[in-house]
């Protein structure tokens, strides 16, 4: 007898997007200090704000999805956001994205593949696994549910569970169990299901309706009544349902098929322990998985090199033993590319950083971490990873097409990178930002990549009183202080342009000054700031971006032009 576990996952749109919004460097979703929300074991995300979901009907926003604290306050999808405004007043609103939420479910499906090989994503909130034979593995179908209920705690995610004989009735008791986990004895399926409403047998609406109509509320209402009645008065599909939960028609479990990235592997026999051969044996590889990105127009930006070790290996002067697993070799480009001449010396590189000691040459030393490794390898491969669609490029007939310069820039960072270290070379990011000092940040240019910039990320930082225009409109110094200087200055009006200010040891006339441009700080930052921001050009042709608090007296300069 088949054996199917459901994973229910009510809240996944919302702890989606939480867990977004907190991977964000500026976000009002932190904790104290800067840090993340908190997680707890037994509900995933921890939201410190009610929180909604919105979709757009015609001119009006609806909410399409709530979390707990919202639901708790009687927030229901359905309504308009200025109803839950009503009801929650510090309601946080933010847009749902079913794409992401249906990638977010898929990419947990994957995950689940370790508990069973035929897992299905059933949108938008079931995974399905088909466990016969499985739990053998785990010591019982309770050890599965329960690492797969952690499992996806630990990742954020509040999830229901469910065993039973049938997908359908997994399904039913998960979804409308009321318990955390359900596990049906086999055999047992019928009176499991008699509690629970129609509504869990994955039926539309309006036959609910017209159930409820009739006074039939549960499903064992239904299956008192003669099966031949049903079809002529609800439909067929509702039979169809109810039989594929009694486990009386088939419904297998649907498997989820991940696409394989581009991979080669060689086999080594007898084991191998020399740096050339085992070059050689991967840049013959490294030609394969080439090709096949070319075949599916496909680019990579990294590549992993495993590679097989011989067997257990004990260590000198330690007791325990290696276990023997792959040794693992990354490659990272800074910009996506098929190009085996390109990648082959960073993979060369690679390589080198193993020192093979000399005087034992059947021993490789990891020079990073200075441990012994295993005497050989028996196995290489290399996996293409990080893909991108790669368009085709129309060659010129007589001359060789020489690169873009975004691609010559990733090379150039990639052989840096090689030698430096990723975190070596950075690029700054702007940010959507107001407040000057949160308008960039320095993040890895190996990380992503570095095509010319076409836009400023998504931030929620500050908000702006003086104008409409967007920040990245507005002239910036090209210099910005790490921290505002404090100056000496005189300005004529109470709320005016400094006429006069002192900087570098010098008195300056000030003889052009516009302003104010006011800058507040977002709520969430805590202690607010709130200054009003003048470009001046000195009597000497200096131009300085110097600001005044609002809260306090004095001057600061805080940017130079050029």
């Amino acid at each position: 007898m088949r054996r199917i576990l459901c994973l229910h996952l009510p809240y996944l749109e919302t702890q989606r997007a939480w867990q977004d919004a907190a991977r964000s460097p500026d976000s009002p979703v932190k904790g104290g200090a800067g840090k993340p929300v908190s997680e707890r074991p037994d509900s995933g995300t921890s939201y410190t704000r009610p929180l909604v979901l919105t979709r757009t009907a015609g001119s009006s926003l609806l909410v399409s999805q709530a979390c707990p604290l919202a639901q708790a306050a009687g927030v229901r999808p359905g309504i308009t956001l200025s109803q839950a405004c009503a009801m929650v007043p510090d309601l946080l609103a933010w847009p749902s994205h079913p794409a992401r939420d249906a990638a977010t479910l898929r990419r947990l499906a994957v995950w689940a593949m370790r508990f069973s090989p035929l897992v299905e994503a059933d949108p938008p909130h079931m995974l399905l696994l088909d466990i016969t034979g499985c739990e053998r593995l785990f010591e019982g179908e309770l050890n599965i549910a329960r690492l797969a209920v952690d499992g996806l705690s630990r990742r954020g995610f509040f999830a229901r569970a469910a065993i039973a004989d049938t997908l359908g009735a997994a399904w039913a008791l998960a979804f409308a169990g009321g318990e955390s986990l359900v596990i049906v004895p086999p055999g047992h399926t019928p009176a499991h299901l008699a509690p629970l409403p129609p509504a869990a047998l994955r039926i539309d609406p309006s036959t609910v309706e017209r159930l409820e109509a009739v006074g039939l509320r549960t499903i064992g209402n239904l299956l008192m009544i003669p099966r031949s009645l049903l079809p002529a008065r609800f439909g067929a599909g509702l039979v169809r349902r109810l039989e594929q939960a009694l486990g009386e028609v088939s419904e297998p479990v649907a498997p989820l098929r991940p696409d394989t990235p581009p991979f080669a592997r060689a086999s080594l026999d007898p084991p191998c322990a020399d740096r050339a051969a085992l070059l050689a044996t991967a840049s013959a590889l490294l030609d394969d998985v080439a090709g096949q990105l070319r075949e599916r127009g496909l680019a990579l930006q990294r590549l992993d090199c495993v590679l097989y070790r011989a067997r257990p290996f004990a260590f000198p002067g330690r007791r325990e033993q290696d276990s023997g697993g792959p040794l693992v070799l990354c490659v990272r480009l800074a910009f996506p590319t098929r190009d085996a001449g390109h990648i082959r010396p960073l993979l060369e590189r690679q390589f080198e950083r193993l020192h093979w000691a000399t005087s034992r040459s059947d021993v490789p030393v990891n020079a990073l971490s200075g441990s012994w490794e295993t005497p050989a390898f028996t196995g290489l491969m290399l996996v293409a990873r990080r893909l991108a669609r790669c368009a085709p490029e129309q060659g010129d007939l007589f001359s060789p097409r020489e690169p873009g310069i975004d691609e010559a820039i990733g090379v150039l960072v990639d052989r840096l990178a090689a030698q430096l270290g990723h975190e070596a070379i950075v690029r700054p990011r702007l940010i959507d930002d107001h407040q000057p000092e949160f308008a960039q940040r320095w993040i890895s240019a190996a990380e992503v990549g570095c095509q010319a910039w076409d836009g400023l990320d998504g931030g929620a930082g500050s908000r702006q009183t003086a104008s409409d225009t967007p920040p990245a409109a507005r002239p910036r110094p090209v210099r910005l202080l790490a921290r505002p200087l404090p100056i000496r200055a005189l300005a004529l009006a109470p709320d005016g342009a400094p006429a006069w200010l002192a900087w570098a040891g010098r008195e300056h006339r000030v003889a052009i000054a516009r302003g104010p441009e006011r800058i507040e700080t977002a709520w969430w930052r805590g202690r607010d700031v709130q200054r009003d921001y003048f470009r001046v050009t000195l009597d000497t042709g200096e131009r300085l971006w110097v600001f005044r608090p609002m809260s306090a007296d004095g001057w600061y300069l805080h940017g130079l032009f050029a």
